[in-house]
């Protein structure tokens, strides 16, 4: 009988729900045509503020504030608004202005521990001050009128008219606050995410409204907006998939007149509402049937009539004209679905959606780790299936949120790795599982997720030179001398071959120019000449025998047996390691030529008296010398015959050519 019961009561509640959906107007599909003013790209944009005629940007990509025209984007400045230490994170967690004046707060972490700042620059100057921050916890929001400032820290919201002076504004309990619209609030199913903990106090941001400046309140998690007014507090909006509903809202920006634009990075659209929630349509280009697609709209502001998008994930910044007329948006309609569609269907919105979700913490709402995610080439790749067979990396690939282990990882270690780089993890190919003998004071690079503490002989775990996010080139941990040199020591800095200049626009010098630590062979040093790519050559093209700048082909020389029996080099370079080590001093020409020359040993005069005169111009000398290279050249370069010819002259006068072709056939029959 009670089961009976419970039954009738669970399929009244049904019935009840699906009567408060039928008895809802049927939506139509609303549209609110916006020009686009312009776009302009930024790494990683989190945050905006529209500041008198500039619209001031944070680049989490590039970490620094960009200041732009906030007419057409031209870019007028930019300055980093932070320093990081060793080992430590710092994220910039709010913008604000107040005519001329800019907020912005910060958060770092260090050590485990975990501090917040606040600061002002008056713009134009050079140096921003440190302001007293009112409360504790994250600063997620900063936002001013014409007369006062709100700021979110925490679970709290304070309220300035002067500077630095904040007082706490008392927050109703969110079922004591009405929905602004009659029977809203009669839907069985309505806002079922309030009973979530992860969802309380969750407010992101804190806007003072146009006409009064009253504190309106996103609360992202219970998707709510909450109007503080005087006259009584009111609350609008709810959770969903289709237009006029959010999934994950994030920004919150007045728009002509009494308006509000809320972007939702779930389902990447931005919405236009009335000043009480009433649903006006989403953005859309003038004459596109479909709503525009964003990528990640993390955050709004607006200036007039001009709203302006920071999408994180395209990388740019969006401004768009909105159409208003006597203080109201001008909408147009174009089919009535009373199903209304799912928003999340659309491609844009569900391949990503995986990752979508961590981000959508990890963005700011809940932990401060955009830095993860903002670099352009610096984090490992994340993408979905593209075709059958292939493993999606996402997220949870080497990540789950329901551990405990150090940055949530899986097991740590090659395994993780080799699921995905079986071949770059084989000790017989690979730059892991070496030795590293004669230099017992390396430490580990990662010893703590190693699982070596202390010192470390030998190279176990990708980890110790990779990194996932924030890495450098190849997800190096760091520059790759850094990590190279902690273990091979000084004594393998290049000695005679420049390191660290510019090869190419956008290649410099390092360990990884010439050597591949992947896929090579241990017993050749695992330089890429063993894998047939050009490493001496791919610099110094001038040298190659087909180049058109080279007068000669390059001195052959005969490959000694040990080198036979190692892995073949790329049969173009094989000559040069006959003559040139990068990591060892040069040996003296002469004595490098004789190596081989053995029947020429024998060397000129040494102390020539025209070093230094004009005769000498354009001829090779060494310490005032004559050296084989003098007359030699192994890439082919020899003196012009008549300097030459001149040069020699100064001695031996009239004599001189005859010498110099004779030269070493008269050392040889002296020695006889």
């Amino acid at each position: 009988m009670e089961v009976n019961m419970e039954v009738k009561r669970s399929l009244a509640s049904v019935a009840l729900g699906v009567a408060a959906l039928l008895s809802m107007p049927a939506l139509a599909a609303q549209h609110v045509p916006a020009a686009l003013k312009f776009e302009r790209p930024i790494p990683g944009p989190s945050r905006l503020v529209a500041c008198a005629d500039s619209l001031w940007v944070h680049s989490a990509g590039a970490d620094s504030l960009v200041r732009l025209s906030a007419q057409d984007g031209r870019e007028l400045g930019r300055f980093s608004p932070y320093s990081r230490g060793p080992g430590e994170r710092v994220a910039l967690t709010a913008l604000g202005c107040k005519g001329a004046e800019l907020f912005y707060a910060l958060e770092r972490k260090a050590g485990g521990k975990k501090a917040t700042q606040l600061f002002s620059r008056t713009d134009g100057s050079q140096a921003p001050t440190e302001l007293p921050s009112p409360g504790t916890g994250t600063i997620s929001g900063i936002s001013c009128g014409r007369k006062s400032c709100y700021l979110l820290q925490g679970k709290d919201l304070f309220v300035s008219e002067a500077a630095g002076r904040w007082r706490r504004v008392a927050l109703p309990a969110l079922d004591q606050v009405p929905y602004a619209r009659p029977g809203e609030s009669e839907n069985p199913f309505r806002n079922w995410q309030e009973r979530f903990t992860i969802a309380q106090n969750a407010f992101i941001r804190a806007v003072p409204a146009p006409a009064t400046e009253e504190p309106v309140l996103l609360d992202s998690g219970r998707s709510q907006v909450i109007s503080l007014a005087k006259s009584g507090a009111y609350r609008w909006g709810a959770w969903g998939v289709w237009e006029g509903r959010f999934m994950r809202a994030r920004g919150l920006a007045p728009i002509a007149g009494s308006s509000w634009a809320i972007s939702d990075v779930g389902l990447k659209k931005v919405f236009f509402f009335s000043e009480r929630g009433d649903y006006a349509g989403m953005l859309t280009l003038p004459k596109e049937k479909d709503a525009y697609e964003f990528q990640y709209p993390l955050d709004l502001a607006a200036s007039g009539n001009l709203l302006y998008v920071a999408d994180f994930r395209a990388h740019k910044v969006l401004a768009f004209e909105i159409p208003a007329k006597d203080g109201k948006l001008e909408a147009t309609e174009t089919e009535t679905d009373l199903a209304r569609t799912n928003l999340l269907r659309n491609p844009v919105a569900f391949d990503r959606y995986d990752e979508d979700r961590c981000l959508s913490c990890h963005d700011g709402t809940q932990v401060q780790s955009l830095f993860n995610f903002a670099g352009s080439g610096t984090h490992h790749p994340v993408q979905p299936r593209r075709k059958e067979g292939d493993i999606p990396v996402r997220c949870s690939s080497c990540h789950t949120p329901h551990h405990d282990s150090i940055e949530k990882m899986k097991p740590v270690g090659n395994s993780l790795c080799r699921e995905c780089h079986r071949e770059k993890t084989a000790t017989s190919s690979n730059h892991i599982g070496l030795k590293q003998g004669g230099n017992p004071k390396v430490k580990t690079l990662r010893a703590s997720l190693s699982g070596r503490s202390g010192k470390a002989f030998e190279i176990t775990n990708c980890l110790q030179c990779h990194a996932m996010h924030q890495g450098e080139q190849e997800l190096l941990r760091a520059d790759s001398a850094k990590i190279c040199f902690q273990c091979h020591g000084d004594a393998q800095k290049p000695v005679n071959h420049p390191y660290g200049e510019v090869a190419s626009a956008k290649d410099p010098l390092s360990c990884l120019s010439c050597h591949q630590l992947h896929g090579g062979h241990k017993d050749q040093s695992f330089a890429k000449a063993v894998r047939g790519e050009a490493t001496c050559l791919s610099c110094h093209r001038e040298l190659r025998p087909q180049s058109p700048d080279s007068s000669a082909a390059v001195h052959l020389v005969k490959v000694k047996a040990k080198m036979k029996k190692l892995p073949p080099w790329r049969a173009e370079e094989q000559v040069c390691i006959e003559c040139h080590n990068p990591h060892e001093k040069l040996a003296q020409r002469n004595d490098l030529c004789a190596s081989c020359h053995t029947d020429r040993k024998q060397l000129h005069t040494q102390l020539i008296y025209v070093a230094g005169t004009s005769r000498a111009e354009g001829i090779r000398l060494k310490n005032e010398q004559i050296t084989c290279l003098t007359c030699h050249s192994a890439h082919g370069r020899t003196p012009e015959p008549g300097a030459l010819l001149t040069f020699c002259a100064s001695c031996h006068d009239k004599d001189a050519d005859l010498l110099r072709k004779e030269f070493h056939k008269r050392f040889s029959r002296s020695k006889k």
